[in-house]
């Protein structure tokens, strides 16, 4: 799925770095790129209109959160974020789209 957006091939703040920033900013990376699909997966499944957008919306969130701290690597000079902010880019242009199809739609 486009949307799994690969933040863990960042490698900021492995365990073994030593660097505790680096670490949390890394777990907080990962659980923002890990929570984008499960949002899109749980919005998918539900029944009413709003309770869709309500949680596809918190999956926006998730994916701002994740383009922050790409940012902030960039930032940091932790990596080179190119590959991965074109894909949340992608993503992000995917679920936009698909939360204007649902808002349009009838049901």
């Amino acid at each position: 799925m486009a949307s799994g957006v690969r933040i863990q091939e960042l490698g900021v703040g492995s365990q073994n770095s030593g660097v505790r920033s680096r670490n949390s900013e890394s777990s907080q990376m990962r659980r923002a790129g890990r929570l984008i699909p499960a949002n899109i997966a749980e919005g998918f499944k539900k029944r009413g209109r709003a309770d869709k957008v309500r949680i596809l919306n918190i999956a926006q969130g998730s994916l701002e959160e994740s383009r922050y701290y790409l940012i902030l690597s960039r930032d940091l000079d932790y990596a080179d974020i190119t590959s991965l902010h074109q894909q949340l880019e992608e993503v992000s242009k995917l679920l936009e789209g698909y939360l204007r199809a649902i808002e349009r739609s009838k049901s």
